[in-house]
């Protein structure tokens, strides 16, 4: 990942905590934990997969039974 996506990230999860917005905040870790695994950062990636499965179980969404088959698939998660 550059420097510049980086900082777009992070602004964005910024946005998204300053607004209690936790879905966004979901979507954000999930989505560069994917793209993360997609490019072979492995523990980054899972790391944030695990972040975003957090924050779906804590607020309910439908996200996290399929944040959790990822973990589990990946031995991640029991």
């Amino acid at each position: 990942m550059n420097k510049n996506t980086r900082y777009i990230i992070d602004v964005e999860l910024a946005e998204a905590f300053d607004i209690g917005d936790k879905k966004k905040i979901v979507d954000i870790y999930s989505r560069q934990g994917f793209i993360d695994l997609k490019e072979g950062q492995i523990k980054r990636g899972f790391f944030l997969i695990t972040q975003a499965y957090i924050y779906a179980l804590e607020e309910g969404l439908s996200e996290a039974s399929f944040l959790f088959e990822t973990l589990q698939k990946a031995g991640r998660e029991k």
